[in-house]
């Protein structure tokens, strides 16, 4: 019977362990997640090292604008298009194509512009017209993965905004 509590009790300390490295994974995620938020405020300035933007080609037709981005394989995409409607805060249908010809689509808001990061590629959205600092430096993060994964959203709810 000794054997068998010895066994139990090395059950629960790997279990235990294996508890406490989840946790402080995830929590080293959350981290990393909120650091990444914080960087993104910085990209558009000319001087960053941390993101490149990839440029979409513009297109303008009735009732809105196509956004199309040659990812070259960049992140395992080949291609992004984006249909957005008129208007700052205008919905927008992306499709994605991976670079092994599948794809996936999703909505978003049409205040995004697209970073590419060590961490993969993110579609970083602002206020369009802030009314102070504090609003200016607010950010939503979303990282472009089926499905969107959102990194961070300091800007809350858009209808306050439009």
């Amino acid at each position: 019977m000794p054997g068998k509590s010895h066994r139990g009790a090395a059950l629960a300390l790997v279990l235990m362990a294996s508890s406490a490295a989840v946790s402080a994974g995830t929590q080293a995620g959350q981290a990393t997640d909120m650091a990444l938020c914080e960087q993104s405020r910085s990209w558009s300035h000319a001087n960053s090292t941390q993101a490149t933007q990839i440029i979409p080609q513009v297109s303008e037709r009735d009732g809105g604008r196509t956004y199309s981005f040659d990812l070259g394989g960049r992140g395992g995409l080949r291609s992004m298009t984006a249909n957005c409607g008129l208007g700052s805060y205008a919905e927008c249908s992306v499709d994605v194509t991976q670079a092994d010809g599948a794809s996936y689509q999703f909505s978003e808001i049409s205040t995004f512009g697209l970073w590419e990061t060590p961490q993969g590629l993110h579609l970083v959205y602002r206020i369009v017209a802030p009314k102070d600092e504090a609003a200016s430096n607010k950010r939503r993060v979303v990282k472009v993965s089926n499905p969107p994964q959102e990194i961070c959203n300091q800007i809350g709810d858009y209808s306050s905004l439009m």
